[in-house]
């Protein structure tokens, strides 16, 4: 009988809150189990820190402590707990995980890079940190061991020519896999469930845009809101915007407040594929003006539900979408609005982006990235062995 192929999967602090980098270690996980069933058998191991129960009290007591949480569990726990497997091959899922290598055998340890955006976008992330001396040193020192790294797993080509250009990495090594979308999001939508959550939700009449992710700077929220405002003088009816994620800041809400966009943004918190796609189906477009990003699951996910897309160009977006959607200035409100109010009085406009979308998410799946990074582990264990 052949050996197992031993993988052990490195995730993230939970108190971190990686949402999407916990998506891809869950869809990525069921795709390497589905193929031990077939194709390999594979024997997968998920480690995350696992820190004493004092530190998860500290992470709940506010930003300060929630951050020295974070610290003590990645870089005091985390290195102490790591399991030690013979012939084992060691995925960490995320760049920031690269100083784990040094606590592990290189030859046998594969990195995904899902994004380096702080290097674009140092300039404007230097601004919202009180101290970014410290900020931009601690991030240079979680990523710097991506070289040292047998095979680095990029989420798209801009990903990869990030790494070569900021790190140094050996573009031989570093293999582009595309992430894919979950089937959660292509099944067709229960109509007493889009009911259900309409009423639930109290959503006015009117369009209603989508937005998805975290209040970060990168997301350009400020560009969005500011966006909102332009298209609500610009149509007769009023616009609401859905944000599903984390609570917007303080900041965000108090710019909202002076745009007169108070009742106009409706936070829903964060979702899951059980009713994400159906806050899909219920929006008229999906509004997605990212300054950068490494790979961008909303606008994938609303494609696969048949929402209309206006993105950024910014970042891997013109690369993941593809023709599938309306790209943008993320800088320009103008511009997002008048590319928002297109999709919004365009019958066929958004019929076509409807099924260009349809069309273009189905290239991405998860079957397909479990196959190819499967293919990376089998490459990453031959070299290692033929060094002994």
């Amino acid at each position: 009988m052949k050996d197992k192929l031993q993988v052990v999967m490195l995730g993230g602090y939970a108190g971190d809150g990686w949402i999407s980098i916990g998506r891809y270690q869950r869809e990525l996980s069921r795709g390497l189990e589905a193929l031990s069933q077939i194709e390999e058998p594979i024997a997968l191991t998920a480690v995350a820190p696992r820190p004493p129960s004092w530190v998860d009290r500290l992470s709940s007591s506010g930003p300060a402590g929630a951050r020295v949480a974070s610290y003590w569990s990645r870089f005091v726990v985390y290195p102490r707990q790591i399991p030690h497997s013979p012939g084992a091959v060691y995925h960490l899922v995320d760049q920031s995980l690269s100083y784990l290598v040094n606590y592990l055998d290189p030859a046998r340890t594969v990195i995904t890079c899902h994004d380096l955006l702080h290097f674009p976008l140092w300039d404007r992330r230097r601004q919202g940190s009180p101290w970014p001396w410290v900020s931009d040193r601690l991030y240079r020192f979680c990523v710097r061991k991506l070289p040292a790294c047998a095979a680095i797993i990029a989420v798209s080509q801009r990903n990869k020519e990030d790494a070569i250009r900021y790190l140094g990495c050996d573009p031989r090594r570093i293999k582009v896999i595309y992430e894919g979308v979950s089937p959660a999001f292509s099944n067709p939508p229960d109509p007493g469930q889009l009911a259900s959550l309409r009423a639930q939700l109290k959503l006015p009449a009117g369009p209603l845009l989508l937005h998805v992710g975290v209040p970060t700077f990168y997301k350009n929220i400020d560009g969005l809101l500011l966006a909102l405002a332009e298209l609500r003088r610009r149509l007769r009816e009023p616009v609401t915007l859905l944000r599903v994620g984390p609570g917007l800041t303080p900041v965000q809400r108090r710019l909202a407040g002076r745009l007169g966009l108070t009742e106009a943004v409706r936070e829903v918190g964060v979702h899951g594929d059980d009713t994400l796609p159906a806050l899909n189906h219920l929006a008229d477009c999906l509004v997605f003006p990212s300054l950068y990003e490494g790979f961008g699951f909303p606008p994938l996910e609303a494609m696969a539900c048949g929402l209309p897309v206006v993105a950024s160009n910014r970042g891997s977006l013109p690369e993941i979408l593809r023709g599938a959607a309306l790209l943008v200035d993320p800088e320009d409100p103008g511009a997002i609005a008048q590319a928002v109010q297109r999709v919004l009085e365009d019958a066929d406009l958004r019929q076509e982006l409807r099924r260009r979308g349809f069309e273009h998410s189905r290239g991405f799946r998860w079957e397909r990235a479990a196959e190819q990074t499967l293919a990376v582990y089998r490459s990453v264990l031959e070299h290692a062995q033929e060094r002994r």
